[in-house]
């Protein structure tokens, strides 16, 4: 929902069956997601919202006075499990939507996160800023606040952790990571070192062995 810059979602309650998420819809309750919810935030919006909806549907269900609704198999959708390389900052998209992925993936979650050379850094919290970017996709544009260029716009970096690092507001974050002016950030590390791989052949029973 986030990663994808909803507006709003919501909880519901359905009769348990055999088949995961497949029972009848017994009561529903749509919340607006604000443009500054992150993860940990429209969690608890969800879980005050499934509170509020069972106290008001539990007497009915009490009583056998529910409307229950069959679900539309043909509108069903599914979504796959996401992974840590999936919160990776591609900086030739638009900060609107890495904005939106560092919201989705903040604290308690792992957090969105790029590289400058083999440095990892995660960003913990932004803003897409107004500033027309000229520079190229990537690079740092202002030295305060801590502005990169993206395919549009710019995105401000306000907090974020290099490293295993402490948190961090994004000036000082750019000192840490030896950032200046022009400075490229990369979403994969700058080279990855290729492990050697030497095969050995022991005794006589030509027993394989991997270095």
């Amino acid at each position: 929902m986030l990663v994808n810059g909803e507006t709003e979602t919501g909880v519901t309650l359905h009769r348990m069956v055999k088949r995961a998420d497949a029972g009848a819809i017994v009561a529903q309750l749509r919340i607006a997601i604000a443009p500054d919810d992150i993860a940990i935030t429209l969690h608890h919006k969800l879980c005050h919202a499934a509170r509020q909806l069972l106290e008001q549907t539990l007497p009915a269900i009490k009583h056998g006075n529910i409307l229950e609704i069959a679900q539309r198999e043909n509108e069903a959708t599914c979504f796959g499990r996401r992974t840590p390389d999936d919160s990776f900052l591609e900086w030739h998209k638009p900060a609107s939507v890495l904005h939106n992925m560092v919201r989705a993936v903040a604290d308690p979650w792992p957090g969105a996160f790029s590289y400058v050379g083999n440095q990892k850094f995660t960003v913990w919290s932004s803003r897409v800023h107004p500033h027309a970017s000229k520079a190229t996709a990537g690079e740092r544009d202002f030295c305060a606040p801590l502005l990169i260029a993206c395919g549009d716009g710019a995105l401000e970096i306000v907090t974020g952790q290099a490293g295993d690092g402490i948190t961090m507001q994004g000036s000082q974050l750019a000192q840490t990571l030896g950032l200046v002016q022009g400075s490229r950030l990369n979403s994969q590390p700058a080279c990855t070192a290729r492990r050697r791989t030497r095969v050995l052949i022991l005794g006589v029973n030509a027993l394989l062995a991997t270095i």
